[in-house]
């Protein structure tokens, strides 16, 4: 059975058994016993994450006096499905109700897993040590940062670290790339206001929780507007609010969830501090009292300008530079593909899998689905920027 085909197969088998961040067993069990059969060293971090090393023989690699042609690459996929139920009718589609690779990480194991496959194969033509990163949690828990505190960046150290993402927005034969800051930070926030209940009819014997919790919302919206600066992009969204019981009775606590989005460090610490200083003013002034949790989630992912100029020099032989696109502005959404990058230089791509004939459905969708003929491009990229 060719690579190709091989890796497509992979594919359709991980589609049809979709596993949640840190849940990946059946995910990871697999994925280790293909590595193992490779020849390729296998080593368990975390409960569902797999590092796989693999040795080039050319020269001898570490053995020999050549040692300083050597170079430790690492690239990375993640694991994790998500909590949607899939709607593409796709003969491979989920067998596990509830759940879906709508995000294209069993598009993104399969071709790491056939880079393994063909880089083990041809091992005496070169020297360098390649680490193929099986991560688990990219969606939830930041399966990432766990993996480097595991030691997945160490022993050997990782020179260089690539990663790719399926892109339904680019057509399948395409390759996307970034200069510079490519994915935003995501902070996670909750806000609890707690005010005094009462009777509707009687608004001024009660401190009206839902009032202070919209002034809250829609006050804290202009931090966009008027403290940032215009070029900085920033994000603050939020996405639920929960308070009351019903109609007449004046709510005593309201429970309000967001999220943050930016680019620059910068404004990362300021929009913490301003949402701060808000919260308890406007509560304050209002005669009501606020609680703030803030979580600090993903870090900005800033690719390195070597490591991209390897990504097209590598894109340029695999597709030729008139399929590669520069991507203008940077994502908004987070990957956790950024803690990597505080440890080695590294960079992310885009993998175009957009069919060129037809709309193409988004990624997180309950109909996501790819140009297959995008999964053999991808292995040749890896392994390109291993050559």
């Amino acid at each position: 059975m060719s690579t190709e085909q091989w890796v497509l197969e992979k594919r359709r088998s991980f589609h049809q058994n979709p596993e949640l961040g840190n849940l990946e067993y059946q995910t990871t069990e697999i994925i280790e016993n293909e590595l193992k059969s490779m020849g390729i060293e296998t080593k368990r971090l975390l409960e569902t994450g797999i590092l796989g090393i693999l040795r080039g023989t050319k020269f001898g690699g570490h053995e020999t006096g050549e040692a300083s042609l050597t170079r430790v690459i690492a690239l990375r996929a993640d694991m994790d499905a998500l909590e949607i139920n899939e709607d593409t009718g796709l003969a491979y589609s989920s067998q596990n109700p509830g759940l879906m690779h709508a995000c294209g990480h069993d598009a993104h194991m399969a071709i790491l897993l056939g880079a393994a496959k063909e880089l083990s194969e041809r091992k005496d033509t070169f020297s360098d040590v390649v680490k193929f990163i099986f991560q688990p949690a990219e969606e939830s828990t930041g399966g990432a940062e766990r993996m480097i505190a595991e030691g997945c960046m160490n022993d050997p150290e990782v020179d260089y670290i690539f990663g790719l993402h399926v892109m339904p927005d680019l057509i399948s034969g395409a390759i996307g790339i970034k200069y510079g800051r490519m994915y935003a930070a995501s902070d996670m926030i909750t806000i609890t206001v707690h005010g005094i209940s009462g009777h509707g009819a009687f608004p001024d014997k009660s401190i009206d929780a839902v009032v202070v919790a919209s002034t809250i919302i829609t006050s804290i919206q202009s931090i966009v507007s008027r403290n940032i600066s215009a070029t900085s992009p920033c994000i603050i969204t939020f996405g639920s609010i929960h308070g009351g019981t019903t109609n007449n009775v004046i709510a005593n606590k309201v429970e309000i969830k967001g999220t943050i989005r930016t680019l620059d460090p910068e404004s990362r610490v300021f929009v913490q501090k301003r949402i701060s200083e808000m919260v308890s003013g406007i509560a304050s002034a209002m005669g009501a009292t606020a609680d703030i949790v803030y979580l600090r989630g993903y870090n900005a992912l800033i690719n390195n300008q070597e490591a991209v100029d390897l990504v097209y020099s590598a894109a340029s032989i695999v597709v030729g530079t008139d399929k590669i696109v520069h991507t203008p502005d940077a994502y908004m959404g987070g990957e956790d593909f950024s803690f990597y990058l505080d440890h080695a230089k590294g960079a992310f791509f885009g993998l175009g899998c957009g069919y060129p004939d037809k709309k193409n459905s988004g990624l997180h969708s309950t109909t996501f689905n790819l140009d297959e003929r995008c999964l053999p491009i991808g292995v040749k990229m890896l392994c390109s920027l291993v050559k």
